[in-house]
């Protein structure tokens, strides 16, 4: 079966990509040499996990991506720690990081779950036989 996503789901997604995008210009730089070489790693495997997601459909995508958020959620407590202080900001990349992979687990399973009923459910001109 054939994975397909929802229009809102696909939105999601590419929200998704600006948001670790656009995370990853807040946040930067994280404060010492080798966390910020790991804080882009971070996001380069976000935004990839993203865009495999996207494309392909993959679950791969989807593990690449929710690894990679919980990566930069501590990276984000990391730069906290540095800076001695939290910010509004960083509580919203934090909450962001969490709940934008569960929201589009909870998104992609429901649309599984939609595209498997429709393929189970016969068509309405087998029904007539």
């Amino acid at each position: 079966m054939k994975k397909r996503f929802s229009i809102k789901t696909i939105i999601w997604l590419w929200i998704s990509v600006a948001l670790a995008v656009g995370g990853a210009f807040m946040l930067w730089p994280i404060g010492q040499g080798f966390a910020d070489a790991f804080f882009i790693g971070v996001k380069m495997c976000m935004v990839s996990g993203l865009l495999v997601l996207i494309i392909s459909k993959m679950d791969s995508g989807f593990l690449l991506w929710a690894v990679a958020s919980a990566l930069a959620v501590v990276m984000t407590l990391t730069k906290w720690n540095y800076d001695g202080s939290g910010s509004f900001m960083m509580v919203s990349s934090i909450f962001v990081d969490i709940f934008m992979p569960v929201i589009a687990y909870v998104m992609i399973h429901g649309d599984y779950l939609r595209t498997k009923r429709a393929e189970q459910q016969p068509a309405a001109s087998q029904l007539k036989k």
